[in-house]
């Protein structure tokens, strides 16, 4: 289905830089491309031939739209943006980290140093200030708080004030998830719509 749906070489591309995308469901990847289109992005094909990894992970979980949500409002940037741009990044931290991070970024006034940059380009977000790009969230604790600027003891005492479940973000993200699961999953052709009404219930089940 991979060699079908995307050719031989783009297909064989795709598996040598994401070596499970052998073994994805298709329904995944092509209801995939149709979450995609919803959100606008004109050739999802070539979002996922970028990046492959985004091909066998679910665009309508929970989780990753709480991700895309939280760094398309954070970092001011539309779902094309962030797909076609930085969709590396989608796969950054768990949505509760992450907000749990902006939100911290947030309380110390640094909301201004979000800033999306392309990737081989450096920015700086007002003078002596280096910009916060979508990379940093998703990076190791002390390499987080060294581009922020704030101290290990200061994060400790912050962060045990302000777990992820009381952050506003964290809020925000989760209520806004269940309305984009909504839209998106009301855009498939019936055959995929019946496909994952399927998945979702055996995997209510089983949980």
């Amino acid at each position: 289905m991979l060699l079908q749906g995307f050719g031989q070489a783009a297909a064989a591309a795709i598996l040598l830089h994401s070596p499970q995308a052998l073994n994805c469901d298709p329904t995944v990847w092509r209801r995939n491309l149709c979450y995609m289109a919803a959100c606008g992005v004109a050739d999802p094909k070539a979002v996922l031939r970028q990046q492959p990894q985004l091909l066998y992970i679910d665009h309508a979980a929970s989780g990753f739209l709480q991700r895309r949500l939280l760094l398309q409002r954070c970092f001011q940037l539309t779902a094309v943006q962030l797909y076609e741009d930085q969709g590396g990044y989608l796969f950054v931290a768990e949505a509760p980290t992450l907000a749990q991070r902006l939100q911290f970024v947030e309380h110390r006034g640094q909301a201004h140093r979000l800033v999306a940059v392309p990737a081989g380009r450096r920015v700086t977000a007002s003078p002596g200030q280096p910009a916060i790009t979508v990379r940093v969230p998703g990076r190791p604790r002390r390499e987080f708080l060294a581009a922020v600027g704030a101290s290990q003891a200061e994060w400790e005492a912050w962060a045990a004030a302000n777990p992820p479940a009381a952050c506003p973000l964290y809020c925000w993200a989760q209520r806004a998830a269940e309305q984009e699961a909504a839209r998106l999953t009301a855009v498939l052709p019936p055959e995929l719509a019946q496909t994952e009404r399927r998945q979702h219930s055996v995997s209510r089940r089983q949980s």
